[in-house]
């Protein structure tokens, strides 16, 4: 989103690797075209749970009011690749 700070290293969090939210085997890359990609383990199967930050939890997705994000949910396939695609609405400043 707007105010994303420059350079910033965006992640992903969730059930699959324990809601660390630094993790740099899921480290968000950026695209020519300004978007983010991330291909998880190859493991990662079945129902998850998951969030956005930029690197720690006081740098957390929030919702469009700036409150609490709900944790995103998804299913992955059991075999083969899959792709989704997430709008973040904003960053938590710094509080948690």
């Amino acid at each position: 989103p707007a105010g994303t700070p420059a350079g910033s290293a965006m992640h992903v969090a969730g059930s699959f690797n324990g809601w660390n939210p630094g993790d740099s085997a899921t480290r968000l890359a950026r695209q020519v075209d300004g978007s983010y990609s991330v291909t998880l383990p190859v493991w990662v199967r079945g129902p998850i749970e998951f969030k956005l930050t930029l690197g720690s939890w006081e740098r957390g997705e929030v919702d469009a009011a700036g409150g609490d994000r709900a944790n995103r949910t998804h299913v992955v396939p059991a075999s083969g690749a899959d792709t989704i695609t997430v709008e973040v609405a904003g960053w938590r400043r710094g509080q948690r």
